[in-house]
């Protein structure tokens, strides 16, 4: 686990540090709580004075009773728990296509189109050789980008740079994939062939080429040393308006 701190320096500006990596047994929230104390001795830090905790808000974190906040908070009061904006935007661009219902179908549809993402990324990473017959389509098409971004699957909204990539690279991929196939070259090459020649692809590929960027301008906002929480509803109202928009236009 990774700990990371917050403290305003001697010219009284936030600063914001790499604290620790701990490799944790378990994770529980007293092994969670112990390894952070422990760093607070090793620091000599005054644990009394701790003012916030910002987490991923998983269950283990905030449990009202026995979350590691609640814990933290027995010997600091006066401590504010936060649950990551970034990871609550996150949460929240992922919600909708997940619900259950009238909405498994579209899941299925969307899960199926990031997983095709991933295995594009697989097929070409650690293979030069296959790398270079794209870069050299890519040449030959006037693509100006060569290279592939990794998808991750616990930063959601990283997605945006790797629909942008796949968008502007398709038809240096189809290109790839048909070549192989034809050559008999690889059997992946053949399902990403049909993976990525399907209306659902292409549409999936052009919705959150519209969908994800402004998601993840205010993902970037979030994540800022400097966040000014005045701003939030602000940049949300101004999310909220653009996703309008582009609903008006659609």
């Amino acid at each position: 686990m990774v700990f990371v701190i917050r403290y305003l320096g001697i010219d009284s500006q936030p600063k914001t540090k790499f604290l620790a990596f701990a490799e944790l047994p378990n994770g529980s929230a007293d092994t969670i709580v112990s390894a952070i104390e422990a760093e607070f001795i090793a620091c000599k830090l005054d644990q009394s004075r701790l003012v916030g905790f910002a987490s991923d808000g998983a269950s283990v974190m905030t449990g009202v009773l026995n979350g590691v906040a609640e814990k933290l908070r027995a010997k600091a009061p006066q401590m504010v728990s936060t649950h990551c904006l970034a990871h609550r935007l996150a949460l929240a661009a992922q919600g909708p296509i997940r619900d259950p219902g009238d909405r498994m179908l579209i899941q299925y549809i969307v899960d199926h189109f990031f997983v095709t993402l991933q295995q594009i990324h697989s097929y070409f990473d650690n293979s030069s050789v296959r790398t270079a017959k794209l870069a050299e389509f890519c040449k030959k098409m006037d693509i100006s980008n060569t290279k592939l971004v990794q998808p991750s699957f616990t930063r959601w909204l990283s997605h945006d740079a790797v629909v942008r990539s796949v968008k502007l690279m398709l038809p240096a991929l189809h290109a790839v994939f048909k070549q192989a196939d034809n050559d008999n070259d690889n059997r992946n090459a053949h399902g990403l062939l049909r993976c990525i020649s399907e209306y659902y692809f292409i549409a999936c590929l052009l919705m959150f080429g519209e969908i994800l960027p402004p998601f993840a301008r205010l993902s970037r906002v979030f994540q800022k040393d400097t966040l000014d929480f005045s701003i939030v509803d602000a940049q949300v109202n101004t999310l909220s308006t653009a996703l309008d928009e582009l609903n008006q236009v659609n």
